[in-house]
This record gives structure tokens, sequence and C-alpha cells, in this order.
């Protein structure tokens, strides 16, 4: 895993130390090496974490005459297949690494080449006969990749908004995109934070060249079920998340695998003990003071069953006087307080592996969020329950309480009978935002309500998608929920840590075949992931089968009234908000004092504006 960065200036050298203090601001993602081409029109730089081929893996990479130039992000799983079609083609390599078969492939194959690819990447290829650079994002977004067009009619790049940041670019905030973080408590793609820089969409590329920026989706999500038995189905998912998993074990350091309690991780960590020849190592992190949220007595089961070298690893979560650290890695405001368990995830798993397997991306394939099924019954509620008793029961649901209490049974209730008279599309919506639209009418500021111009990114993709079944919620969710929340979190977190994150569930080709299987086998008589249950289930302890899912969330309510509680007062009070005039005070006064009072819990808001506030001072510097 590494940190790319670069600049494209038609007609003019770029400075070679300007793109070095791009990669400098990189050094977290790659902190063994770096490497840089400096040329006409286009500089390139580059920092290592070493992977593969550590003697001579170094990049840039280029083809024999130089004339086709990479930086490159991530692992292809496939290149060791890819060389030796190459090499029968003709081509010579220099060394053994994954990134130098980049340039050989497009001088073969064009901009196609991402076709071939087998893996999670973020690259950027120079074509010095086109004078055209090329940038690519992987298919399900596990890489980042950042952009800008510069004054000067040029283009520059990195792997973080970090990296452009010290490259010079503008600090100005996006105010749209800042009412989109309140929906949802991240930026999505295409947009970030600030208006001089945008990201890559998943499955997306960009080509410039003399100041002409075209951008292309070459993939998306498949939609077409086919029909085959459920035995059929589950046999082959089980040889597709054994044949991921092997694919996923491509590296020249030792690797280890995530383990919880529920069906994921351990799927995979099962999957490792089928398919790896040598020890397998798991790892599950317990945190102290946190007890109920703790998974060890059930992946210590798993690992027993498994037979793998488990390790159990006590962390801390971070203090409040690690948070403004947590939102520099972000660039953009980040609100998923998750983050701050996976920040001390990676620094203690860092100590004994450079690499992990997780089970990222089962739940978005599976159905494995709550939402599922809530979206299955409020279907089913609308199609049989008269539009009278739903009237009847939507006025029933806005009268129950909501609490602190962390009693998600009474939310949850409450949020599906006020959605009975409402479109599925919008009580999806209204579940997976943070501040809907009432909330933001009351919580904006004249400078931000003005700037709520821009179409709900959910909104666009659901229209894109549809809501027809489960599987187009499942495709909704792969291209929102995961690569702007999950796949971030993990990204940052873990490469501030020098530490590479691998997702099998994300492999594309599996990606591609759980699109064709019906949502009856992956929600069934109200189970979630139904298939990979069954198709992991012999390899795995029975507890693992049926355990509920805790999923990594941090009690935030304690947090916020114990540690964070001085941090609180001094960014949320109402001067403080008033003098910052991107929210008002009154609204922000209301939400604290209904967590404060047990009246309902906005712990998740809380943290959110904190996040916000704390963006506007360490990464927009103002005062």
């Amino acid at each position: 895993m590494c940190g790319i960065a670069g600049i494209v200036e038609p007609g003019a050298v770029p400075p070679r130390e300007r793109v070095e203090r791009m990669a400098a601001a990189l050094v977290h993602r790659g902190p063994d090496d770096d490497g840089f081409h400096v040329g006409p029109d286009v500089a390139l730089g580059f920092r290592r974490l070493s992977i593969i081929d550590l003697a001579t893996g170094n990049q840039p990479a280029t083809n024999e005459s130089g004339s086709i130039v990479a930086v490159f992000n991530g692992e292809i799983y496939n290149f060791r297949e890819l060389r030796a079609d190459l090499e029968r083609s003709g081509h010579r390599f220099r060394t053994h690494g994954d990134a130098e078969v980049l340039p050989h492939l497009y001088e073969e194959h064009g901009e196609s080449m991402v076709e071939r690819l087998r893996g999670m990447f973020a690259f950027a290829l120079w074509d010095g006969r086109s004078r055209e650079l090329l940038l690519v994002r992987d298919r399900l977004g596990q890489k980042p990749l950042y952009y800008s067009r510069l004054p000067t009619g040029g283009l520059a790049f990195a792997s973080e908004i970090g990296g452009l940041l010290a490259g010079g670019v503008s600090r100005e905030p996006d105010l749209s995109s800042l009412v989109e973080y309140l929906r949802y408590l991240y930026v999505p793609a295409p947009h970030s934070a600030f208006r001089a820089i945008a990201q890559l969409e998943p499955g997306q590329m960009l080509r410039f060249g003399r100041d002409d920026l075209r951008l292309k989706t070459y993939w998306r999500p498949s939609a077409d079920v086919v029909e085959r038995s459920d035995t059929d189905h589950v046999e082959e998912l089980r040889e597709r998340t054994l044949d991921a998993v092997r694919s996923h074990l491509v590296a020249d350091v030792p690797l280890g695998a995530f383990l919880s309690g529920g069906v994921d991780s351990p799927s995979v960590a099962a999957a490792m003990r089928r398919v790896h020849s040598g020890p397998v190592h798991t790892f599950t992190i317990t945190f102290e003071g946190f007890e109920a949220y703790d998974e060890s007595v059930e992946a210590r089961a798993t690992a027993e069953h498994l037979g793998t070298e488990h390790h159990e690893l006590r962390a801390v979560l971070a203090g409040p006087e690690v948070l403004p650290e947590i939102v520099r890695s972000f660039g953009d405001p980040f609100g998923n307080a998750t983050a701050a368990l996976v920040k001390s995830l990676s620094s203690v798993t860092r100590e004994h592996v450079k690499v992990v397997l997780t089970g990222d991306g089962a739940d978005e394939l599976f159905f494995g969020y709550p939402r599922f099924r809530g979206i299955e019954l409020l279907e089913r509620y609308q199609r049989l329950a008269p539009a009278p008793l739903r009237r009847l029961g939507a006025a029933a649901g806005r009268a129950i309480p909501e609490s602190t209490s962390g009693r998600h049974g009474r939310r949850r209730a409450r949020e599906f009978v006020t959605a009975g008279m409402r479109p599925l599309s919008a009580a999806y919506s209204d579940w997976v935002s943070y501040f809907g639209p009432s909330e933001l009418e009351s919580l904006l500021g004249p400078e931000l309500r003005s700037a709520e111009t821009r179409r709900p990114f959910l909104d666009r993709v659901m229209e894109e998608e549809g809501l027809g079944d489960l599987n187009a919620l499942s495709r909704v969710e792969l291209r929102s929920f995961l690569p702007n929340n999950v796949l971030t979190y993990a990204d940052r977190m873990s490469m501030a840590h020098s530490l590479e994150l691998r997702a099998p569930f994300l492999d594309h080709q599996l990606v591609e075949f759980v699109g064709t299987l019906p949502p009856s086998v992956k929600l069934r008589g109200g189970i979630s992931k139904w298939a990979l249950r069954e198709a992991m289930g012999p390899d795995l302890p029975a507890r693992a089968m049926s355990g509920p899912k805790r999923g990594l969330n941090p009690p935030l309510g304690a947090w916020l009234r114990d540690q964070a509680a001085p941090l609180v007062r001094e960014l949320l009070a109402p001067e403080a908000v008033r003098r910052r005039g991107l929210l008002q005070p009154d609204a922000v006064s209301r939400l604290l004092a209904d967590q404060r009072r047990g009246f309902r819990d906005r712990s998740q808001h809380i943290w959110g504006l904190l996040v916000l506030e704390l963006w506007c001072r360490e990464v927009v510097g103002w005062t």
C-alpha cells in the first residue's frame, strides 16, 4: 500500500519540490521509500509501503522505452498471470512487483487495461506519446484518489486531500458539500469539502491532457439475477469465496486476519485456513472500558475451532486529545465515530503484521444491516395494510418517546411505523441520514442554507439503481455507504499506521457473482446472510453462525458525557457556534439539551458537529 501524487502542467516542467511536498504529506501511507519522475509537462511522486517485491519494487514504474510512467497505490492480485501474458507478447520486466504490469498492460490494451485488473487500486499513468494523464480508481472504491484543476490550466492529484493541500491547492470550503456532510456525516464522491478538490468515484477513470478533462465510468455492480437451485447458489458461493481469499494472500510479508463475532470475518479466516498452507494469524481487539462491545469470547472460540494462531490485543479508545489528529487524517470532515476505534485497532495490529484481511463488504452484499430487513418489512406493510391503518400507525409512532438508553428496538419501531405513508426511497434516505430536511432547516446558518442547492447524493444513486428489490438496495449501498463511509475510515485509519487492509468480499468477481443471487438466498426467514452462512458454516462453530451482529461501534453517549464533555462545552458553546457562523446556536443548544436530559439519543449528531468545528480549525485553518 502506498501514496501517490502528481502534477500535470502542459508546456512546462512542474517544480520537483512541489511534488516532493505533496508526497511528504503522504509519508504515513508509505514510510519505506519514495520515488519521483519529473519531466516536460509532468511530475509524479510516490511513497512506498513494501508488501510485494521488497528489493526492487519501488516506483515510478515504466515500460521498456520509458514513454509510459505509472505510480500506483494498492494491490493487483492477478499481476503474475498478467505479467506472464505480457512476457509472451515480448514485454521485458525489470522488477518482480505488481506496479510494473501497469505501463506494459496499457501499452498493449490502452485504457481497457483496467478490465483485466483484479485488485484494489488507485493509479496515475502518464502517456508520454500522447502527453496525457490517466487516473483510475478501483471498482468498489477501496483506494481513494483526489484531483484538482489548477489556475494555470493544469491538474494535480493525490491519494489524500492533505497531499493536494501541501501542493498549494486552495483551502476554500465548498459549502454545498458541508450540507451533504451534515446529511450523511461524510462528503460523498465526486465532491470534497473543498471547492477546488474533487474525487474520483468508484469504478471511474479520468483522462487529462492539454486542458481537456474527460471522465468515464468503467464498472458498476451487476444487476442480473441468474436462476439456480439453492444448492448450486451455495456451492458456487463457497468456491468463489475461497478463490477470492486465495487471491488476496499475494504478499512477501506476513499476513493476518481480523476476527470478531458474527459471520463475516470468521468466514474470511476459515477460507484462509482452507487455502493457505502456512499458519494463519488472527487478531481480536478488545477495548478497555467497553466490555459490552467485546467479542473476544466468540472470536476465541472461532480461533480455537479453526486452529489459528490467535492474538488478543487490548487497545484503548482514543481520548479527545487525539480527535484533532483523526480529523486531519481524513482531509474532509468525517463523522463516523467508528474511526476512533479503527485507529486504535490499526495501531496495535501494526506491531505484528503489515497486512490484514477483513470482512468488509459482507453487510452490503448479503443484507447484513437492519435497514435491509426494515425495507423488506416496510414494503410488505405498505402492500398489505390499508392506508387509514398506516396513517394511524404513523401518528402513534411519532408519539413513541426516544431515549439515550441505547434501546435500538424502540427507535427502529418508531422509524418503521412513521414511514408507513412514505415511499420506500424516502424511508431509506431517512434511515441512513443524520440530519433530515426539517432538522437541516433549523440547524443551518444563512450561508449554509443558501448553499443547499445540490441534489442530495442518495437521491441520484437511488434513481439510477431503483429500489425494486433488495438487490437494488444492495447496489445503492455498494455505491454510497460502503465507499464513502466504511472504506473511507478503513483506509485512512489503517494507513495512518501504515497497515494495509484487504477485503476479499470486495473482490469484483465475487461481487459480480453475488449480484446474480436472488434476494431470497441472502435474507431468508428474517436471517441475513443466509447463503454465506450456508456456504461457510461447515467450517465454523455454531455460535459464529447464530451470534448477534454488534459491529464496531463505540458507546458514544458515555464518551461524550465523560471524557469529551469539556470538548463539547468548548466547541459547541453558543458563542463558539455563533462566531463560526455555519450553524444556528439555538438549534445546537437544543440538540445538546436533548442528549443531556435523556430525551433523545443525539450522540452521533454531537460527534458530527464536533468534527465539523475541528475540521474548520485543523484543516481549513479558521480560528
